[in-house]
């Protein structure tokens, strides 16, 4: 597994769906964040739909990371995405 220790003590590394429940207090803490976008809280469905692809999101061309903070709690997250939405983007 890739990680990266930055000089102020946080810690990035990739994240799945297998940090369901650490991304799930994230969005709680960030609630104010969703609510502006979509009017609702985030629900599992939200966090489940960050890992979902298709034929223009795809697994080999993704990268989720999360920051975590010296506790370990994950703070903040990333997408990052090859050829989405568009090959060359």
């Amino acid at each position: 597994m890739i990680k990266a220790i930055l000089d102020n003590k946080y810690l990035i590394k990739p994240i799945t769906s297998f940090n369901h429940s650490e991304i799930k207090h994230l969005y709680d803490l960030c609630s104010d964040y969703h609510i502006m976008c979509s009017g609702r809280s985030a629900t599992d469905e939200d966090i489940d739909n960050i890992f979902k692809y298709s034929d223009k999101k795809t697994l080999e061309d993704s990268l989720t990371l999360g920051v975590y903070n010296k506790c370990e709690l994950v703070i903040g997250m990333v997408d990052i995405f090859k050829n989405y939405p568009n090959n060359g983007t």
